[in-house]
């Protein structure tokens, strides 16, 4: 998937909604605790800051944590010892508490500090990726950062990977864009073909996949056996499995316009598991990426702006992460300095106060023109040199009455004439 994405600047986020896919902060965060020993309760500290960061490109953002009190954590069909706990949900597990109880704990604390920055959050019906898909598919955000690339088996259409370092004090002025557009326009890989490809190559809900088949033959297998669907729809993920399985085990006679990546296809020693595609397992999973349980959201039913209160962010942050009040005034000193920084009303006013300028066939700046010579209209006429003088030592007398103790030299004599060169 890498390979399809583009780079676009974070400045092309500005004045835009975007959905978080809280629950993948989260592990990382708490995956980050764990590899450097950090403080347990540094994930406030890493969704304050990262935040923070995008609020200063002025970036609407509305944070969703999955449900994990969902029952699409684990199937309840008879295969059920195939099927894992999602990677994110398992992520908040200590020896000493449940995994889900310790998670559940904390992203009652996340929202708490979130909605006293005046974000917005959001529990999903089920998992947050098909969620924050929901919410761009009603076109009330731009997309969603997050890694999980399970967002376009949902539904969604743009996603984009922040990179943050230090902690999340910093973040890259590069951000990863993967258009799903892009994907079906130059590489014909729609949202059902890409469901079919994460069934061959396992995914969340699907783990097993298909033994030794790995991106190419996935893509292989996709072009191969892909037909449209009556009136133009789009191939069902099943159907387009099925007509592999059926042609590989011979189900289906080889035909003499069969291509040769076909015909290589039906050759290679794959491991396809017992009734392949047709099991209740990889049915179900198809049909919670087709059919997931989301929130009917809408421009009514979308969460409202929480009241900002920096007041109890900070109280947070110096209770649970042991900030100190300067810290936490420096922290937001800082924050207010780079957002009118990157403001683009400060960079225009830049622009305007220096303008750039370009140099004409013969070497001068178009924007300045340069004056030599004696300029008539700036030269002192004698009768207007001899009055300034007369002033001038006027002012120093009455100067040196008033403070004896300073000595005063009177201005130099304004000469002649004036020669007046601007330079570029």
């Amino acid at each position: 998937m890498i390979k399809h994405t583009d780079i676009v600047s974070i400045e092309s986020l500005r004045n835009k909604t975007i959905a978080i896919d809280g629950h993948i902060w989260l592990y990382e965060s708490n995956k980050g605790c764990h590899t450097h020993g950090t403080s347990g309760v540094s994930y406030l500290v890493t969704f304050f800051n990262r935040c923070q960061r995008l609020l200063e490109y002025n970036i609407e953002l509305i944070v969703v944590f999955d449900n994990i009190n969902s029952d699409c954590a684990a199937s309840t069909s008879s295969d059920s010892t195939a099927w894992q706990e999602r990677k994110k949900r398992r992520a908040g597990s200590n020896r000493s508490s449940s995994p889900l109880s310790d998670c559940a704990d904390k992203v009652l604390k996340i929202q708490i500090l979130l909605r006293n920055m005046g974000i917005r959050c959001l529990v999903a019906e089920s998992d947050g990726e098909a969620q924050c898909a929901q919410l761009e598919m009603a076109k009330l955000t731009h997309g969603c950062i997050t890694s999980d690339f399970d967002y376009f088996l949902f539904g969604g259409m743009n996603l984009y990977k922040i990179n943050y370092e230090n902690g999340g004090k910093t973040v890259s002025q590069d951000v990863i864009h993967l258009s799903m557009d892009k994907l079906e326009t130059e590489h014909h890989l729609s949202r059902n073909r890409l469901i079919a490809l994460s069934m061959l190559l396992g995914c969340d809900y699907y783990d097993q996949g298909v033994g030794r088949v790995g991106m190419v033959t996935a893509l292989e297998i996709l072009s191969e056996f892909t037909e449209p669907a009556p009136g133009g729809a789009d191939d069902h993920p099943v159907s387009i499995l099925d007509r592999f399985a059926a042609y590989h085990r011979r189900e289906i006679p080889e035909r003499a316009d069969d291509s040769e990546t076909k015909k290589k296809l039906r050759k290679k020693v794959v491991h396809l598991p017992d009734g392949f595609p047709n099991t209740e397992l990889l049915t179900e999973a198809v049909s919670i990426y087709l059919l997931p349980k989301v929130l009917k959201i809408d421009h009514l039913t979308f969460p409202s702006k929480p009241f900002k209160d920096m007041d109890v962010v900070m109280n947070i942050l110096s209770k649970t992460c042991g900030w100190k009040p300067e810290r936490f005034d420096e922290e937001m000193e800082r924050s207010e300095k780079r957002k009118t920084r990157l403001s683009p009303d400060t960079t225009q006013t830049k622009e305007r106060l220096f303008p750039n300028t370009e140099q004409t066939s013969d070497g001068n700046s178009s924007a300045f023109t340069s004056i030599s010579g004696t300029c008539e209209s700036m030269t002192p006429s004698p009768d207007h040199t001899q009055a300034k003088r007369r002033s001038s030592k006027k002012v120093v007398c009455e100067y040196k009455r008033a403070s004896p103790a300073v000595v005063t030299q009177p201005e130099p004599e304004a000469s002649e004439t004036s020669s007046i060169q601007i330079l570029n």
